[in-house]
């Protein structure tokens, strides 16, 4: 980029960069908007390291989603954008994660596209899952009562604690048939 502020006026004059000529020009209409999003785009590469333990981490995250998500319209790189979009997606809290598979839920349940189906019921309007006691034929010949609060997931159950790092809880046998007294 020059002092000028010019390098996304520049790219969105190359053919090569112009997936939809129409948008582009439209866009290049505005050169002051044009610097701003240059020297923008310099400012939050270089001052990202910086805020990355700070308060002001996520909205920097955020303007960088939308300015990736610009050069993959604008300019036609949606390969280049997905990729620094999931690299930067590595500093997004733990939460975050947790959060999208309900949120991908009452998405789904909005639109119409999911609907639930096998061990899970679902109970209450707020969506929660039915809770049920296991029953004594159920899980591998694990005794009722081990565990107060468990999804009937059935045969599922062990998979979807490994798959989702969800610990064991105390008290219920191992395969072998020990039970897990949880001294250490």
């Amino acid at each position: 980029m020059d002092g000028g502020g010019t390098a996304l006026h520049c790219a969105l004059n190359l053919e090569l960069f112009q997936p939809w000529p129409a948008l582009s020009h439209l866009v290049d209409e505005y050169p002051m908007v044009i610097a701003i999003a240059s020297y923008l785009t310099v400012l939050l590469q270089v001052a990202f390291p910086f805020v990355l333990f700070g308060r002001l981490k996520y909205p920097v995250l955020t303007v960088l989603l939308g300015m990736h998500i610009g050069i993959a319209v604008l300019l036609g790189l949606p390969l280049f954008s997905g990729a620094m979009i999931i690299a930067d997606a590595v500093f997004l809290p733990d939460r975050f994660y947790a959060f999208l598979p309900r949120l991908w839920r009452h998405a789904a349940r909005r639109t119409g596209v999911w609907r639930p189906s096998g061990g899970i019921r679902i109970g209450t309007s707020a969506g929660q899952a039915q809770r049920t006691q296991p029953e004594a034929s159920s899980h591998s010949g694990r005794a009722a009562g081990h565990c107060a609060c468990v999804l009937d997931l059935g045969d599922s159950e062990t998979r979807l604690r490994a798959l989702i790092g969800y610990p064991r809880p105390r008290g219920l046998p191992l395969s072998g048939g020990h039970a897990d007294t949880g001294s250490a």
